[in-house]
């Protein structure tokens, strides 16, 4: 059985799943009883058989088919599952090298070709190819293909227009009885509905397309915060159509159409993972890039003395990283001593030390070898060196086979050996004296893997986020940007400074740097952030040099390694197509803006040589470029054209929500900003409870069931661009301020390190295994089942006309959840941080139900009145 990956949860604020600007829609049954909306509705097995399918689509790398005709330009072809759709497709076969290149196919011998010399300004359908029926239910479905373009043209360029549907790639909907449907899709966030079957609207902005390569791409309608994929409620099949409108030449290969994660609720998918026992080496975060099983080392027994208990030795010159690693193994021992052993024994003190003799490396049953000691000079020839070469912050562990009681830890910088102590103290069993030892190669992904501190705003409790910062950096998440408004260089900021720089500096354990952002900024990520007039948007982006350059001064002399500098912010909510009044102030101040960062570089320059200036531009993803009206490319070229200076940009992706983007996306902006971009992560905040994107759940009830309380990190769709992303660097924009959070961001730190293995469901059962056990873990999946089952009953109060009906099964619901909070407090007792914060939202919700009871009968008893008059 596969395992089911973390749903897709959406973004929203959480007080406003009982809010919108607008009045919610009512909600009319209609005549099925499954819905796409509501993915319970439809029975848990066939749900779950559909997604074991995996790829629904047919011969989807076109190897598979027959060619009538061979080495003519007339040739006719048969391709299972597929049909042609006008006369300039080809199958390609790359073996007939005296027709095509071996790069017209991506990883086999066949793909598609659409070669168009002209095209039509009538032509509404294009040349292509389309799929047999796909036999589907309702639900939320993934479609992603690989695609290789050259000098793409629209077909309606005459008249001004870009790409548009030029690439135009379909999935069309049928009913049971393969009758055609509508397409329609209501985007509650915009009070419009789209045509849901269009799915090439990566391509739609761009303006031509001279040459891009081989690169996979999603299928989608749109870049918002709600579900791409989702099919009508009454689509009992599908086909789907790649085509081309436009003039140019198009290869199509590798497709892949499957029913998605977002269809299971979290308790349906841990339920699986539950069925599965999982060994000290497969729960390690965040997961090696290779770890092979050792022969377990049992280092003590009870009753022996404590003359053979490990020893740790170090380099006789400890730098930093390498003495905390030390101190890691050192605590972890003793912890386990104390826990394992009978109050009335004393305890031993496990010994660092940096020369070991004879007796003890014979007798001692575990020595832990860290970095480049005594040892690790004599026995140099045998380690995996070559392993790790080259790669930063790489580390191994290993022990040979003559020497079994030696564990080797080191990396190729002193961070290394930290790296692989956090890993090596993972490995030991919590309830005996064993050490699962392992071969472990590792290295992350990204360099620098940061998420946001604020400074702004609050007095918050400084050594509460110091300490995140401590069990972050455990888990190999190792910076963070510290925020603070533009224009006040508050004491909050100057202690936090002081406080963060006290512990990290002169260490690569943890590395911060500066944010500078305007006020609006941090009002918007706050869920603060009102209508403003353009004299107050001025007002509140004032640029002040003074206060940028004593920002800096505070965080420089306090360790910073270098600043995120954003000199104007854009708040989505107000700006669109056609009312883009505020982004077009933006867009004729390029000079002003590059004088500040010009005289901002200069300045570090001066004074702070060698650190880091990053850049979010105004214009900071492809949707603001998009509502730009073509003056936005004229203000990206300007500014880049401007700066002779090394900067690196950050990118939001396709949109400020940070969700579905691809490869088309990336290319995009790329090509206005002429390099690498560092990606930028909002998804975190758009998911959070305090996103800005009113309107889903009160138009779409069902799906909050989909939510999760102990959210993991799963904006998956970056997996396809992170390899041509900057890998120095990664951003995930959000903050730790609770239990919740440290959950999240432990998943955040399995995925910046090794996201190819990454998988949201299995990462978040890890942090619950190993931070609440077993059973408390049980507990809470399903707990949050039942939240959630009470928190849709709430919403469909609301809006619904037979909130009586459900009255009786939301007083079930908190029967059950305030059992299930007993049996939780008796595993991590009710002081526990996590306990304390379930507490307030269940009461918080509880409280909101029986409000929502006593006004039913307020109602009701005043209906009754007005019947007896």
């Amino acid at each position: 059985m596969k395992t089911l990956n973390q749903v897709l949860t959406l973004g929203l604020l959480f007080s406003v799943i009982f809010f919108s600007c607008k009045k919610p829609k009512k909600i009319t049954t209609p005549p099925i009883s499954w819905y796409s909306e509501d993915p319970v509705s439809i029975p848990f097995r066939t749900r779950l058989q559909k997604f074991e399918r995996g790829n629904l689509i047919n011969n989807n790398s076109f190897e598979s088919g027959k060619t009538f005709i061979v080495d003519t330009a007339d040739a006719t072809f048969r391709i299972d599952g597929w049909q042609k759709a006008g006369n300039n497709v080809e199958w390609v076969n790359v073996e007939q090298d005296s027709i095509y290149n071996p790069d017209e196919a991506i990883d086999s011998i066949h793909s598609i070709k659409i070669h168009r010399e002209k095209a039509d300004e009538t032509d509404n359908e294009g040349e292509g190819i389309i799929s047999d029926f796909i036999k589907v239910i309702p639900g939320n479905y993934s479609l992603s293909y690989f695609i290789k373009l050259k000098n793409i043209c629209p077909n309606k360029g005459r008249l001004g227009t870009k790409l548009y549907d030029a690439i135009n790639i379909k999935l069309y909907y049928y009913d049971k009885n393969k009758i055609p449907i509508s397409s329609e899709l209501y985007l509650p966030h915009k009070d419009i509905n789209i045509d849901n079957s269009f799915k090439g609207f990566s391509f739609s902005n761009f303006w031509k397309i001279d040459e891009f390569g081989w690169e996979k791409v999603i299928g989608k309608s749109h870049n918002y915060a709600c579900p791409e994929g989702n099919i009508p409620n009454e689509t009992r099949y599908v086909k789907i159509f790649f085509g081309v409108k436009g003039s140019g030449t198009v290869w199509i290969d590798n497709i892949d159409f499957h029913y998605t994660k977002s269809n299971f609720t979290a308790f349906e998918r841990m339920q699986i993972l539950t069925d599965t026992i999982y060994s000290k080496h497969e729960v390690i975060i965040p997961a090696p890039k290779v770890i092979e099983k050792y022969e377990s080392i049992i280092y003590y027994k009870p009753g022996d003395s404590f003359k053979n208990i490990p020893i740790i030795l170090v380099p006789e010159k400890l730098t930093v990283e390498t003495k905390n690693a030390a101190q890691l193994i050192k605590l972890k021992l003793e912890q386990l001593f104390n826990n394992l052993l009978d109050s009335s024994i004393q305890k031993p003190k496990i010994k660092i030390v940096t020369r070991i003799s004879s007796r003890d490396l014979q007798s001692s049953k575990l020595i832990f070898c860290l970095g480049r000691n005594v040892l690790y000079r004599r026995f140099k020839e045998i380690l995996p060196l070559n392993k790790i070469e080259n790669k930063p912050q790489s580390y191994f562990i290993y022990t040979n086979s003559d020497i079994p009681n030696l564990v080797f830890l080191s990396g190729n910088k002193a961070i290394g050996n930290y790296y692989a102590a956090t890993t090596a103290v993972q490995l030991f069993d919590n309830k005996k004296f064993i050490f699962h030892n392992a071969k472990v190669i590792d290295y992350p992904d990204f360099r620098n893997r940061y998420y946001h501190i604020s400074t702004y705003g609050e007095i918050s409790d400084i050594s509460k986020d110091i300490k995140y910062s401590e069990i972050l950096a455990g888990y190999k998440l190792n910076g963070a940007y510290i925020s603070n408004e533009l224009s006040v260089d508050s004491s909050f900021y100057k202690q936090f400074m002081e406080n963060i720089g006290s512990v990290y500096t002169n260490n690569d354990i943890f590395n911060f740097k500066i944010l500078v952002a305007p006020m609006e900024f941090f009002n918007y990520i706050n869920g603060e952030s009102g209508s403003l007039s353009e004299r107050e948007m001025a007002k509140r982006n004032k640029y002040n040099f003074s206060k940028l350059k004593s920002i800096c001064e505070t965080g420089f002399n306090a360790g910073a390694s270098g600043i995120a500098y954003v000199p104007y912010f854009c708040v989505p909510s107000e700006i669109s197509v056609c009312q883009n009044s505020i982004i077009g102030n933006y867009l004729n101040n390029s000079k002003n803006i590059s004088r500040q960062i010009l005289n901002l570089d200069i300045f570090i320059k001066n004074v702070y040589s060698g650190k880091k200036l990053e850049i979010l531009l105004p214009i900071y993803n492809n949707e603001y470029v998009d509502y730009g009206n073509g003056r936005a490319e004229v203000f990206l070229n300007d500014m880049v054209s401007r700066f002779n200076i090394n900067l690196s940009y950050f990118w939001t992706g396709n949109s400020y929500h940070s969700l579905n983007n691809d490869n088309a996306d990336l290319e995009r902006m790329k090509s206005y900003l002429n390099k690498a971009l560092i990606f930028w992560d909002n998804s975190i905040i758009t998911r959070s409870e305090t996103g800005n994107y009113s309107g889903y759940y009160p138009s779409y009830p069902g799906k909050i069931r989909l939510y999760n309380l102990f959210e993991p990190y799963d904006d998956e769709n970056i997996k396809v661009i992170l390899n041509r992303t900057n890998t120095n660097q990664i951003f995930f924009n959000g903050r730790v301020r609770s239990e919740l959070d440290l959950i999240k961001f432990t998943t955040i730190a399995d995925f910046s390190w090794n996201s190819r293995t990454y998988d949201p469901d299995i990462s978040l059962w890890k942090v619950l295994l190993s931070r609440y056990g077993s059973e408390a873990a049980m507990v809470l999946m399903i707990l949050n089942d039942q939240y959630y089952s009470l928190v849709e009953v709430i919403l469909k109060m609301k809006v619904e006309d037979q909130s009586h009906k459900l009255v009786k099964k939301g007083e079930t619901i908190i029967s059950d959840l305030n059992i299930s909070m007993d049996k939780l407090k008796s595993l991590l007792k009710e002081s526990h941080p996590l306990t304390k914060e379930l507490n307030r939202k269940i009461d918080r919700n509880i409280k909101e139900f029986n409000e929502f009871i006593s006004l039913m009968s307020v109602d009701s008893e005043e209906l009754s009145d007005l019947e007896n008059q």
